[in-house]
């Protein structure tokens, strides 16, 4: 399809207030959101660029620059080939100064440009297509699955008649269960003997998010909170933010009946269209009817001559992409030998990837450069 027939609107140091609407319509993600953007605090000082076909944008991508290189802040959102190459096509002929244009954890395919460009695999979340019905995921479900959230969810009632599941919106979200939720989930890592991301400030932001664009999930028994979930609406689409239970309950398996729950109040919302579990193998994601979708690096330069001036973003990105394939590699090979030294070299792995991403964090921290949004 002809470039020509799109119109590109680009704005400097500037976020139109119709842009986070269009933000939810086109991608529907956390890491796509303003919401997000605004309470993590990368909106500000952000460019806005528009693509847009007989008055219908087809890209909004907010994005900033770092010296010679633009950086797009959407993450998790599915880009096309047209799309990346109508964008840097732009900026390279608004910008001469700009050498490089950068999608970070992007689902996409993107090859054959115009330009030198490096597409990298660097990370995989878990996504659910949603059903129009509740009774068409049931069915989608495999049988031992079935049953078993049918004896565990019966159990729990019988065992506890009292047990009560509720969802409350936005403001309507008790900052009490909020709360709650997250000591519960810091609790279940301090059991595992790890240390919890959300600190004081992430709670606050947390609730926060929960307020702009959030809908909370809790079980109750007697009237205490016996599980809860964290949820954030964009669009069509949902994401997860958290998901806790009491551990006395564990025999019940209350978080992951509190999963499928939580999946079905968010098919009865009409014309929904994806669910996202969010980064992690966790196997309850994939028991629930997730599947894994790749997300890549995908950074293209102005010339040949702008990937050597800039060695050192591409062997990064290398180095990343070799690291996510030894990870996934080990995974998977942990997962059919099962305990013992492949695992044991699978957590060592792991850990050391964690410590180089903190590492690489603090070093672009100092530099003034982005980091991934997924950290935060």
């Amino acid at each position: 399809m002809p470039r020509s027939e799109y119109a590109i609107s680009h704005y400097e140091n500037d976020i139109p207030v119709f842009v986070e609407h269009e933000l939810n319509r086109l991608y529907g993600g956390r890491y796509a959101s303003l919401a997000h953007f605004k309470i993590y605090g990368n909106a500000k000082g952000a460019h806005t660029y528009i693509a847009s076909k007989e008055g219908e944008a087809s890209a909004v991508f907010l994005f900033k620059r770092r010296k010679q290189n633009a950086f797009v802040l959407n993450e998790g959102i599915k880009i096309s080939r047209e799309e990346a190459a109508r964008f840097a096509d732009h900026l390279f002929s608004t910008d001469k100064l700009t050498a490089a244009v950068t999608f970070n954890c992007v689902e996409t395919d993107a090859r054959d440009f115009a330009y030198p460009y490096l597409r990298i695999p660097c990370e995989e979340d878990i996504v659910l297509a949603l059903p129009d019905t509740v009774e068409r995921y049931m069915s989608s479900l495999g049988k031992a699955t079935r049953s078993n959230l049918r004896t565990r969810l019966n159990k729990l009632k019988r065992d506890f008649p009292s047990f009560q599941f509720s969802v409350y919106e936005k403001e309507a979200a008790d900052e009490r269960h909020i709360r709650e939720i997250i000591r519960l989930s810091r609790l279940r890592v301090t059991n595992k003997n790890k240390i919890s991301i959300i600190d004081a400030d992430e709670e606050e932001r947390i609730i926060r998010c929960v307020r702009e664009c959030g809908f909370v999930c809790v079980a109750t028994i007697d009237g205490n909170l016996c599980c809860g979930a964290v949820n954030f609406r964009l669009g069509r689409n949902f994401s997860a933010r958290i998901l806790a239970n009491d551990p006395i309950y564990d025999n019940y398996r209350l978080g992951f009946a509190c999963a499928f729950l939580t999946i079905c109040e968010c098919i009865k919302v009409q014309n929904s269209e994806r669910f996202y579990f969010g980064w992690g193998e966790n196997e309850y994601k994939f028991h629930l009817g997730g599947k894994p979708r790749q997300l890549s690096r995908l950074i293209i330069y102005r010339s040949w001559h702008h990937v050597f001036l800039n060695a050192g973003q591409a062997w990064s990105t290398l180095l990343a992409g070799g690291l996510f394939r030894a990870r996934q590699w080990l995974l998977q090979t942990a997962k059919l030998e099962g305990h013992g030294i492949i695992s044991m070299a699978t957590s060592n792995l792991v850990k050391g990837v964690r410590r180089l991403k903190a590492v690489k964090a603090d070093l672009l921290k100092k530099l003034g450069l982005p980091r991934s949004l997924k950290s935060s």
